[in-house]
């Protein structure tokens, strides 16, 4: 594997994301299932999990987004 410099473009742009999440106090993860979790430092202790906008059920398992594709409209969903 070989390393990217810190002046290559997606370095810059990893860069300018992170301190972006860093400014919004976010934290965007990926569990072992390959969905993805959004932590909000204003709403702690709370996993906010993205799911498909199409899958309209009450199941927080079901519809989970693994891939953001540019057409998929997603949704934030939380359990109680």
């Amino acid at each position: 594997m070989k390393r990217l410099t810190e002046k290559h473009p997606t370095s810059i742009k990893l860069e300018k994301l992170f301190s972006l999440a860093e400014e919004l106090g976010i934290t965007i993860t990926v569990n072992r299932f390959g969905q993805f979790i959004v932590c909000d430092n204003e709403w702690p202790r709370k996993d906010l999990y993205l799911r498909d906008i199409e899958a309209n059920s009450n199941d927080s398992s079901r519809g989970s987004v693994t891939m953001l594709p540019p057409y998929m409209e997603y949704k934030v969903v939380y359990e109680d």
